[in-house]
């Protein structure tokens, strides 16, 4: 019975599902294309672009861009002595020393400099789209010197192979770290007034980037002990890496613009990008300057100058792009409103995932960001 009654409600329900479907196709056989048909006579969303009568409907832009940059918050040297201590252990009644590591880290710093962003684009007259081409260079540079009598070694991710990581010493140092940035963007989107008093404008594109990155670690008066040696080496130290980067993927994002009044508005630009990409490492390691005498198999050497360590790398991966501008943008109409010169001043913010890609020896690899922040000045004209 509960079999029946079962199988009877199954039917019912399908034999409405398919009434209601052929009741509803008799109904409205062509609802979408009426629903079409209607929304190519209606202006629903107003495009903002100007339009030209006797020019091309174009435009064209330049930016001067002022950023901060940095690898994330890799440490190269650390400072400090350990401190002896004594605690009581009531289990077998001794008195046990302990060991309180105390000191400072430090990490590369970040890097000031100005750069540019180059822009070319087109106004379509097919439903008000719009497309552009932009380049960003950046040319980013930094140098930090460290002296002080009590640092202890570079961190473990920097010290060669052929060294016991636990007696590293030095009086100074230095770390140099550039930049060679470039990228490449083309987006198609459309802007139209969503309320009298709010522009949106989503588009969709490919982003490009291609880096080369440079770090470089000094040490001098170096005191490190050779397992290799069984000796305890004094000299200098040298690391040098370069990292070499290509990517792409498609880019998303939408634009905001708060209208004040006509000529000025609050705009904000949001853009996220998985970049698929190529990275290519090298790291080379050199001591030098050693000034004692060494007996290495019966071989005694007053000077050591070589190179321990001689490595590659190469990944592709998958690296998050994501960029975010807020600011004021302040539009000068003229000639029955057919021309536009815009001026957008923003604060802009760009992080690029996981891209310290540098190699490292005794040390997990840290998951260190590129990121940017700072002013970014854009001039238009639209003709």
């Amino acid at each position: 019975m509960v079999f029946v009654k079962r199988t009877f409600c199954s039917a019912f329900i399908c034999f409405s599902l398919v009434s209601s479907c052929c009741f509803s196709q008799e109904k409205h056989p062509s609802h979408y294309q009426k629903t079409y048909d209607k929304a190519q006579t209606k202006l629903i969303t107003p495009t903002t672009s100007p339009y030209v009568d006797r020019g091309v409907d174009v435009f064209i832009a330049g930016s001067f861009i002022y950023w901060s940059s940095r690898l994330g918050d890799f440490n190269v040297v650390q400072s400090g002595h350990s401190v002896r201590d004594s605690e009581l252990n009531f289990d077998n009644l001794t008195e046990v020393d302990v060991r309180v590591s105390t000191g400072d880290s430090g990490s590369h710093s970040s890097s000031s400099d100005a750069g540019f962003k180059a822009k070319a684009g087109i106004a379509f007259e097919y439903d008000g789209w719009d497309s552009f081409v932009e380049y960003t260079w950046l040319r980013p540079k930094t140098t930090d010197h460290f002296k002080d009598d009590t640092f202890t070694s570079t961190m473990e991710h920097f010290l060669g192979i052929p060294f016991d990581h636990n007696v590293t010493d030095f009086s100074s140092g230095k770390t140099e770290w550039k930049l060679h940035f470039n990228s490449l963007l083309w987006e198609l989107g459309r802007e139209f007034f969503i309320s009298p008093k709010l522009i949106l404008r989503p588009h969709f594109g490919l982003r490009g980037v291609w880096t080369t990155q440079k770090f470089e670690l000094h040490e001098n008066d170096l005191e490190v002990r050779s397992e290799l040696l069984g000796n305890i080496i004094t000299g200098s130290y040298r690391v040098k890496q370069k990292q070499d980067y290509w990517g792409f993927g498609t880019r998303v994002g939408l634009n905001t613009s708060w209208q004040l009044s006509k000529n000025f508005s609050i705009v904000s630009i949001w853009g996220i990008t998985p970049l698929w990409g190529d990275f290519k490492t090298k790291r080379n390691d050199f001591v030098t300057s050693v000034d004692q005498e060494l007996d290495i198999f019966n071989i005694r050497l007053d000077t050591l100058n070589n190179e321990v360590v001689k490595m590659s790398f190469k990944n592709h991966n998958v690296n998050m792009a994501y960029d975010f501008q807020i600011g004021l943008r302040s539009d000068v109409w003229f000639d029955d409103d057919n021309y536009r010169i815009r001026l957008q001043i923003t604060w802009e913010q760009q992080l690029l995932s996981n891209f310290n890609q540098f190699i490292y020896i005794q040390q997990t690899k840290p998951t260190d960001d590129l990121a940017f922040q700072g002013v970014t000045a854009e001039l238009r004209f639209d003709f």
